[in-house]
């Protein structure tokens, strides 16, 4: 019978908590954990167990002491045992309520948005690592990636929970500085991930696990000096008549794109034998009378899609043109939308010329399933979730920071490995 009786209560509260708001919740510290006192009232009461099950439901996220006062098995976690124990005690069945012990490590996990299927990705790697760390992993973020008071105000919401650790990519660096500082003072280590904090105050970021945009677009240029057709255009050149290679960026000011659009520059003048010369934009021009491959750098006047095609194509009438290479997924939307898709290097007017992406987007790979584009390059946001997420346990441990930045890797696919199981997570629509 009393089992009946707390089954139905328990129903009714997870009921009541699911199609309700959640309460606001003010953060508790008391001097003393008393063992089922969740609300620090006292006492142990119907409001503890409700606190615990919103817990459960993710409705709200327990503070470090609430956590604790709610372990009533004692187990190092929150679960449905302690809310059950705790109902039993209110009903009078005579149960041990214990002091929770010390709980595993809590990581918060903020990215700068939710809808792109890079930070779903993202999660999957923070989730892995968490497991493996025997952490417990949250992972939140804004709605869209322009909400920079939302975020500041998750941000402010996570470190009055305590974490072990914090790993951040901020929507704007100067809006979260302040609360960087916050952590450093209250002992609370963060990590950046992705663009991670732009110059943060000196020792409130242990480190950022981000992708190495030099290295990751020389994958690009590798991989063009690989293919045959290029190999033999290039080889058949000369200085008075050099092989072409297009380089369409979507700005020119990004540090990302900017580091992004030298690497390749830097690998192509590397294999090239007596280097390259770059013409078409003052940022990257430079001159070389001896070079056998040129290359051509467009940027558009701005970001947007309209431009961004009218940019791709200028650059694909660029005459002799024998390759071109889209430097992010909207200069590589661009160079799709100037070539039906992509249709036009498969059979049509463009299909001399090589196209190279980077990033993803259903798109982009549609192209690149179809052969229309020779391959591209991908971030591995999986690798960067699961980076951050160990950092932040070894900032925890006290281990020493592995340095400012450490490289969560790319790769290169094409038609023949896009849908195998090291790309097919990394690739989003």
């Amino acid at each position: 019978m009393q089992k009946n009786t707390l089954t139905r209560i328990l129903g009714i509260l997870l009921t009541a908590i699911l199609l309700t708001g959640a309460l606001s919740i003010l953060p508790v510290s008391a001097d003393e954990i008393i063992p089922g006192d969740v609300d620090s009232s006292g006492g142990v009461d119907i409001s503890d167990a409700r606190l615990v099950l919103q817990h459960l439901v993710g409705k709200i996220i327990l503070t470090k002491d609430q956590r604790r006062a709610a372990d009533v098995n004692a187990n190092g976690k929150v679960d449905i045992g302690d809310a059950r124990l705790i109902l039993q005690h209110i009903v009078g069945k005579p149960v041990k309520l214990l002091e929770g012990i010390e709980e595993m490590p809590y990581i918060a996990v903020i990215c700068k948005g939710t809808q792109h299927q890079f930070w779903q990705t993202v999660k999957k790697g923070a989730d892995a690592a968490g497991e493996e760390f025997g952490a417990a992993i949250t992972f939140e973020g804004p709605t869209t990636e322009s909400d920079v008071a939302d975020q500041h105000d998750i941000l402010k919401a996570a470190i009055a929970r305590e974490p072990t650790a914090i790993a951040l990519a901020a929507v704007n660096s100067e809006a979260v500085k302040d609360l960087l500082i916050e952590c450093k003072n209250k002992g609370i280590p963060v990590i950046g991930f992705d663009s991670g904090v732009s110059a943060p105050p000196p020792g409130t970021v242990y480190a950022t696990a981000t992708t190495d945009h030099a290295a990751s677009a020389a994958i690009a240029a590798e991989k063009l000096f690989d293919n045959a057709d290029f190999k033999a255009k290039y080889n058949a050149a000369t200085p008075e008549n050099p092989v072409i290679v297009g380089l369409l960026s979507q700005d020119a000011y990004s540090s990302s794109l900017v580091s992004r659009n030298r690497g390749f520059i830097n690998k192509m003048d590397e294999l090239a034998a007596g280097g390259g010369v770059v013409t078409g934009h003052d940022v990257f021009n430079n001159d070389n009378a001896e070079a056998k491959v040129k290359i051509v750098v467009r940027v558009p006047s701005s970001t947007d899609y309209y431009s961004l095609r009218e940019a791709a194509e200028t650059l694909l009438e660029t005459p002799g043109l024998a390759a071109i290479f889209g430097s992010n997924e909207g200069a590589v939307e661009g160079i799709l939308a100037a070539s039906d898709g992509g249709k036009e290097f498969g059979d049509g007017k463009y299909k001399d010329i090589i196209a190279i992406g980077f990033d993803a987007g259903y798109n982009q790979k549609r192209a690149v399933r179809e052969g229309w584009f020779f391959g591209s390059v991908t971030q591995d946001p999986f690798q960067m979730g699961y980076l951050a997420v160990k950092l932040a346990f070894d900032a925890s441990e006290g281990k020493p920071s592995p340095g400012e930045f450490v490289d969560s890797g790319a790769k290169w696919y094409d038609s023949s490995n896009i849908d195998s199981d090291g790309i097919k997570d990394l690739v989003y629509d």
